[in-house]
């Protein structure tokens, strides 16, 4: 490589990480004053591009005009959106859950608003300038020269905002301490709403000027969990850390691209942010981040749980109906129904079972196709049958868990998930890239599970009873270690993890425990799932299906081991279903549904039952005693003739 040519790759270079540097300033702006762990920023960043690309291209207004209007179009919609759904879940008890869940539905909402809108063709504005400049042999655009110089115009105004008025030192106070800045008089919810039109402002700004050099299509949204590598590198809450691992990612995507590809650019980035983060958490800049307790409240407090016979009784029943499905449903298409639906029931299974040990667990999805993908390329290109593959997948399964768990479970909350998205939005770009995978086109001619004896697994039936058999195996599993001493260390660790371990308890052991088993159990399914298909596609098992687990096990109620994924199951397959008339406004209307539940009922629907039930005897019981208390009480008469002091005969008080 020529000098030229590489001081060419880091222009290029800088030019990629002012992307990711605008979406992690305004990332890190949003959770250092709000403490709202908010992830849509791709969305924001592809709304402001499309918004410039209409403004400039068909509206016919000067270039930078239209990215003000539509920095300006995508700093509205940020105060707007926090008020109407970001305010109500701070209060929720599972916040951190409730963001996450809300920012993919979000997501949803926003790539739906693009199609709707745009339509799925690409877009592009014209160049500003369209020329270059050589110097010392290096070709330098002029179009990426103005981004560049505009891009730290804008980055110096922010700090200068941060720092020189009113409301960005209200910004700072509350970063630092919302008491202190409380007492200062900063006006909390208003900053708030501001710091959410500032935040997601940046991301509409960063769209609209990157507009006439990278381009402009859907795919732009999947951004927003690749800042997360950025945020983890330059530590949360520095400004001058996102500026730096921002740039350091746009090099290491410039090189790639120019080697090999963007997507091994990705890979090794993870890879090498992983190591990093293993060593200091904080990151370049910033502080390791103090991760709240998961919310053990909402997984204690339930109360419907039937005891003695009467769970011997349900779990039997559930165990004849589950048996006797097949022979009652005989419809292909609704058989296929209760097959996702048994896995999503699994999977969410695993997710609160995470959850008991304080982990919120998104890379379920990515060891499912570990899982799928690993039985393929087995029974495929080495041509094992299902029950010889099976055990090794497993054991590979167990090996990445290990690996991954080393860095996850050295924290839980908010650091764990960060790492665990990232890890979910990598795994598919690895299926997708790498051509023993099958890449994006998908893994094809994966044989059926191979006979077992006397049995032959060709019908969805016996797929089911497979799959069937498999989460007994899984659930056992799961209710075991709940039950035993290892239960009793995750609830501590879940509610308040300095004092578990004081008392002994070594968070790294216990939570790597309960992660390897929650990654493991979806692997486990993955190998039936491949077989099933016959044809697996990376983007089965990319990160909005990992979110889709967790939205199973919230819908249900995290209280609620076993039944709260079963009816959350029920409601992700149904609705849609139900909504299918509606054609592409069924995953806008499926996501708001979405939305309203975790904003009005915190709980899940077994959990709001649960609540409303124990309300209602309280209050039974309560007008009960008030009833009683105002009962009147026998009060002394006066005395008269033929009666005795207390108003009663001498005969009828039966003492003379």
């Amino acid at each position: 490589m020529s000098a030229s040519t590489f001081i060419q790759l880091i222009f290029d270079g800088i030019a990629i990480g002012l992307v990711f540097v605008f979406m992690a300033a305004g990332f890190n702006l949003i959770l250092s004053v709000t403490n709202i762990f908010f992830i849509t920023f791709g969305m924001f960043y592809a709304i402001g591009a499309y918004t410039t690309w209409f403004l400039v291209a068909q509206m016919g207004l000067p270039f930078f005009v239209g990215v003000a209007l539509a920095t300006l179009a995508t700093a509205l919609g940020g105060a707007v959106l926090y008020l109407l759904v970001m305010r109500r879940l701070r209060t929720n008890e599972q916040a951190l859950l409730s963001y996450l869940i809300a920012s993919i539905m979000l997501v949803t909402l926003m790539t739906q608003f693009i199609l709707l809108v745009f339509g799925t063709s690409p877009r592009g504005i014209p160049p500003l300038f369209g020329g270059h400049w050589r110097i010392a042999g290096v070709v330098v655009s002029q179009d990426r020269a103005a981004m560049i110089l505009v891009s730290v115009a804008v980055l110096v105004s922010l700090h200068l905002f941060l720092r020189g008025t009113r409301i960005g030192r209200g910004m700072r106070a509350l970063a630092f301490n919302p008491d202190v800045a409380a007492l200062m008089g900063v006006n909390a919810e208003r900053t708030f709403v501001t710091t959410f039109a500032v935040g997601l402002g940046l991301a509409g700004f960063a769209g609209g000027l990157m507009a006439p050099v990278f381009g402009i299509d859907i795919g732009m949204g999947q951004a927003g969990f690749v800042v997360l590598l950025v945020i983890m590198l330059g530590g949360v809450g520095s400004m001058v850390g996102s500026i730096a691992s921002g740039v350091i990612l746009g090099i290491v995507l410039a090189f790639a691209q120019f080697f090999v590809s963007a997507g091994v650019g990705q890979m090794i980035f993870f890879l090498v942010v992983g190591v990093f983060f293993y060593f200091r958490p904080g990151g370049l800049f910033g502080k390791p981040m103090e991760d709240p307790p998961a919310g053990v409240a909402s997984l204690t407090s339930a109360k419907m749980h039937l005891k003695g016979k009467r769970s011997w009784i349900a779990a039997g029943t559930a165990v004849i109906v589950l048996l006797a499905l097949p022979l009652v449903v005989h419809n292909a298409y609704y058989m296929h129904l209760i097959i996702l639906m048994t896995v999503f029931s699994v999977m969410g299974m695993t997710f609160t079972f995470g959850m008991r040990s304080g982990m919120i667990n998104v890379a379920a999805a990515s060891f499912w196709g570990i899982g799928a993908y690993s039985t393929g390329i087995l029974m495929v290109n080495d041509g094992l049958n299902f029950w010889t593959a099976l055990p090794i997948t497993l054991a590979i399964s167990f090996i990445l868990a290990l690996a991954l768990g080393a860095v996850i479970c050295r924290f839980a909350g908010m650091s764990g998930m960060m790492f665990g998205i990232v890890f979910s939005s990598i795994v598919p770009l690895l299926f997708g890239t790498l051509k023993i995978f099958g890449r994006y086109s998908g893994f094809t001619g994966i044989p059926a599970v191979s006979d077992l004896g006397p049995i032959h697994f060709g019908s969805k039936a016996s797929y089911y009873y497979l799959l069937l058999a498999f989460s007994f195996i899984s659930l056992a599993i799961m209710l075991g270690f709940t039950k035993a001493w290892t239960g009793r260390s995750w609830l501590g660790l879940a509610s308040s993890p300095k004092l578990a371990q004081s008392v002994g308890i070594d968070p790294f052991g216990y939570r790597l425990i309960n992660f390897v088993i929650m990654s493991m159990i979806p692997a486990l399914l993955g190998t039936v799932y491949a077989c099933y298909l016959g044809a697996i596609q990376p983007i089965t098992f990319g990160p909005f299906v990992g979110i889709n687990f967790q939205v199973v096990a919230f819908l249900g109620g995290l209280g609620y081991l076993v039944a709260g994924p079963i009816v959350g199951a029920l409601l992700m397959t149904l609705v849609p279903e139900t909504l299918r008339a509606a054609g592409n406004l069924e995953p806008v209307i499926t996501a708001v549904i979405i939305i309203l539940v975790v904003m009005f009922l915190p709980g899940g629907i077994l959990g709001s039952v649960d609540r409303w039930i124990v309300a209602r005897v309280q209050g039974v019981r309560r007008s009960r005693t008030t009833a009683a208390e105002s009962e009147p009480l026998l009060v002394p008469e006066e005395a008269g003739p033929g009666s005795t002091s207390w108003g009663t005969t001498p005969g009828e008080e039966g003492v003379s």
